[in-house]
């Protein structure tokens, strides 16, 4: 099974192939096993039963117009809805409250929390609009 699997790998090198496993921590092992054997496990990539059945019900809703949010997005979605309710937002305000826009807000938060800034260290007056800096500050 393992040259098998080498010789897919050798095949088609610089594209992605999935080893599908009942869990990642069974496919970490397996994928360490074959590395020592000295297989090259490039571009290989652990997949479970349920990351398939994600992907697929994902294409599905997405072709129906529904997109579904990551955890992290999902949260920051929630504390964008709340707000929105509260009406404490000033630069989102009027702005549909949606997966994508939550996405782009928890992307600039994870990059301001990679620079080492964090919400205290925020001053709206940095920000080319002020009352974009006071909704980061909120969120």
């Amino acid at each position: 099974m393992l040259s098998h699997l080498n010789d897919i790998c050798k095949r088609y090198l610089l594209e992605e192939k999935r080893l599908i496993m009942p869990s990642y921590s069974a496919g970490l092992s397996f994928l360490q096993a074959f590395a020592r054997e000295g297989y090259s496990r490039f571009n290989l990539r652990v997949s479970t039963i349920f990351d398939l059945a994600m992907e697929v019900c994902k294409q599905s809703l997405h072709q129906k117009g529904i997109e579904l949010c990551s955890d992290n997005e999902y949260i920051v979605y929630g504390i964008l809805m709340s707000l929105s309710k509260q009406d404490k937002l000033q630069y989102f305000k009027g702005l549909q409250i949606t997966p994508t826009l939550s996405g782009a807000v928890f992307g600039a938060i994870s990059e301001l929390k990679h620079a080492g800034i964090l919400p205290e260290d925020l001053s709206p007056d940095k920000f080319v609009d002020p009352k974009k800096g006071e909704d980061f500050t909120l969120i």
